[in-house]
């Protein structure tokens, strides 16, 4: 009986041992579902907190949905013409000098109830590009110096307008608030 010995495999063989790899994967299930009874019963311990928790957020949002009036805000970006900028920010001023007065000869012309203008504000700002550096400036300044000793030719005059038309901001956002989607 003592010849019955079995032989036993070495370590570095490079056979996969079967049973412990199975026995692997069943410590490493044990653990994941472990976990996941753990927080089953922190769920079931803390029941009650988490469900009034739950009710409270679910009441403060409902009451702040009926408290707080909800603003939409419609933006359109234009581009005027080559003078039109003063009389584009005259327009948008009047209208909203129009709206806070409640001008209801003004709005009936447009056919425009000014009870449904409850809530409306319209306003205007131009869009910059800040991107510029120091070096570009001081190159601009130069460059209209010496367009100064030429100030009396005609084409030196139309090449400088249209250098500080350039300097201009081009763009301006006009922004729409209001609180009726419907007629916005």
């Amino acid at each position: 009986m003592a010849n019955d010995v079995q032989p036993t495999t070495p370590a570095n063989s490079g056979e996969i041992d079967l049973g412990k790899l199975l026995q692997l994967f069943r410590k490493g299930c044990n653990r994941i579902f472990r976990g996941i009874l753990h927080i089953f019963r922190y769920l079931k311990k803390n029941a009650y907190t988490l469900g009034a928790l739950i009710v409270v957020g679910v009441v403060i949002g409902f009451l702040l949905n009926l408290i707080v009036d909800k603003k939409l805000k419609t933006e359109v970006i234009v581009k005027p013409n080559f003078e039109s900028k003063d009389y584009l920010y005259d327009v948008v001023e009047e209208i909203q000098a129009n709206i806070l007065t409640k001008d209801t000869l003004f709005f009936s012309a447009l056919g425009i109830d000014v009870n449904g203008m409850r809530g409306f504000e319209i306003s205007i700002e131009p869009i910059e590009n800040i991107e510029r550096d120091q070096e570009k400036v001081k190159e601009d300044n130069k460059y209209l110096e010496i367009l100064q000793n030429y100030k009396d030719n005609d084409f030196v005059l139309e090449v400088i307008r249209s250098e500080i038309l350039k300097k201009t901001v081009l763009t301006h956002r006009i922004t729409f608030s209001h609180k009726n989607p419907l007629k916005g």
